[in-house]
């Protein structure tokens, strides 16, 4: 074998193995799923535990199609868990609501819940019964980051938003009457005042002032193979008896697609 031979050799079997060291290196990565605060949705357990909805359907998916080691979970706020989302490959965030902005960024890989989206009043605060109501409100609490946006825009009372890390201190605010109303997913508003005890004879909830559906979502430049992997998982345990009992745990039913 001459020179020239043994050279072009060497270099295919370098090739070779390079590609084999990277397809296995592909093949053990795991994605990172991002779980944002949106009780019930997702219960912070730790930072790499969740329950709720979503965090038990996630559970699920991936234990019965045997993929857990696939994943690195991560309880994230929310607007770290959008920057993220949106500049890395791979990532999924959960949950991720369906407006015209995220649709531009996010493939909807799996439906969680349908809900209506309210400024959720305490009595004895007016309730919203119509939009000229917002109105009459000095100010209202909202988690930062959450998907409403539109809401506040299509309605023009972005000046009397009162962003919060978290549902637990827009509530605390309200009880507090810093905020007068909470602009929420009915789920999501309902569960933080529950969870404060706020006698249930306080609540107003008003007319509804948008809809919204909540995802599994993934940055639009991951690969399909990532996007499968999950999304059959899903699909999976939506076909078993476990899924109506995830549901049935929180007092949800599951949404009509």
């Amino acid at each position: 074998m001459n020179h020239e031979d043994l050279v072009a050799k060497s270099l295919f079997y370098f090739l070779l193995i390079m590609a084999l060291f990277q397809n296995h290196k592909k093949s053990n990565a795991k994605s990172a799923i991002l779980f944002a605060e949106n009780t019930p949705l997702t219960i912070k357990i730790n930072e790499n535990t969740v329950s709720g909805l979503a965090g038990d359907l996630f559970i699920e998916a991936i234990k019965l199609a045997k993929i857990s080691n696939n994943f690195n979970i991560s309880w994230t706020p929310w607007r770290r868990a959008l920057f993220e989302s949106t500049t890395k490959r791979n990532i999924f965030i959960v949950p991720i609501g369906d407006t015209e902005e995220n649709k531009k960024k996010y493939n909807f890989i799996f439906k969680i819940l349908s809900d209506n989206i309210y400024i959720i009043t305490l009595k004895p605060t007016i309730e919203i019964k119509n939009p000229h109501d917002i109105k009459k409100l000095k100010s209202i609490g909202y988690i930062a980051g959450a998907p409403y946006e539109p809401i506040f825009k299509k309605y023009n009372f972005e000046k009397m938003i009162e962003p919060s890390n978290d549902g637990d201190y827009v509530v605390a605010k309200l009880l507090a009457k810093r905020v007068d109303g909470f602009l929420a997913a009915y789920e999501n508003g309902i569960y933080k005042l529950r969870k404060a005890h706020v006698e249930k004879s306080r609540i107003q909830k008003g007319i509804p002032l948008g809809k919204i559906n909540w995802y599994f979502g993934t940055n639009i430049k991951s690969t399909t193979e990532d996007i499968n992997s999950l999304k059959n998982a899903l699909n999976s345990l939506a076909k078993t008896p476990k899924y109506i009992e995830i549901y049935k745990k929180y007092g949800l039913t599951p949404p009509q697609n």
